[in-house]
């Protein structure tokens, strides 16, 4: 039960709310949508009674100043949001070698492992290990879903396949 001391009316629908803690202060209205808009229309009609908002939108120096922003900032209302930059380059097909490649520690390959585990088990793993190595972590991985098979196969009576880690 939250105590009634913390909470407030809100101005525009006259309910009760809990303000948040880091600006409770002066919060007055809550966060339903409406009363949010509220809260702008109320914020908007402060600044412009102020006499130095009065004319922020209107003269001839106003309008200068917007066309001037406008100029330095061309296409600002075109352009659409950015998609995020991806962290590798696109490669171009490149003649591949014919030589043997060594043999692969792993089934799938690392960076497909690695992509398909919940990050706070490749975390928590990273972090028992004292290693943020891919490599050593997903040995680690392996000998844990290893352990983790046969303890559960024990109850179950099914043989599980060797560790690739393990000597």
């Amino acid at each position: 039960m939250v105590a009634k001391s913390l909470q407030r009316e809100c101005l525009h629908c006259r309910e009760l709310f809990l303000p948040n803690p880091r600006n409770r202060w002066h919060q007055k209205f809550c966060t339903k949508p409406e009363c949010r808009h509220a809260s702008k229309v109320e914020s908007q009609r402060r600044w412009l009674s102020q006499p130095t908002n009065r004319d922020h939108f209107r003269g001839s120096a106003n309008v200068e100043r917007v066309r001037g922003w406008r100029k330095a900032h061309p296409g600002y209302w075109k352009r659409a949001k950015k998609s995020p930059r991806t962290l590798q380059d696109i490669v171009l097909s490149q003649a591949t070698d014919t030589q043997q490649l060594a043999p692969k520690s792993s089934l799938t390959p690392l960076q497909d492992f690695l992509a398909a585990q919940d990050p706070l088990i490749v975390g928590l793993i990273s972090h028992l290990i004292d290693s943020p190595l891919q490599d050593r972590v997903e040995q680690a991985t392996f000998r844990l879903l290893t352990k983790g098979q046969t303890i559960l196969d024990l109850r179950s009576g099914v043989k599980t396949n060797a560790n690739p880690y393990e000597d």
